[in-house]
């Protein structure tokens, strides 16, 4: 069970990436598509297994594919859907 918000996890998300691309947080916009964002399939893997210890869950690494938006992957992620 998920036991941060959907704001929390757009904030940790947005940590992550900027620590891995050019971007500053606030800069990425979580309306943006991954790899807009110039996060390319390791980097995204890297985010993901971040935000799977950060939220003590496994996730299917396709949810970056099927959500491709900080937006959409933390709806996902708080209300399964």
């Amino acid at each position: 069970m998920i036991n941060h918000t959907k704001e929390e996890i757009i904030s940790f998300s947005k940590t992550k990436i900027a620590e891995i691309t050019n971007l500053k947080v606030e800069e990425i916009d979580e309306n943006t598509e991954f790899f807009s964002l110039g996060l390319d399939s390791v980097k995204a893997l890297f985010v993901l297994q971040e935000l799977e210890d950060y939220l003590e869950i496994e996730i299917n690494p396709l949810v970056f594919w099927n959500y491709p938006t900080l937006n959409s992957v933390s709806d996902f992620l708080t209300t399964g859907r």
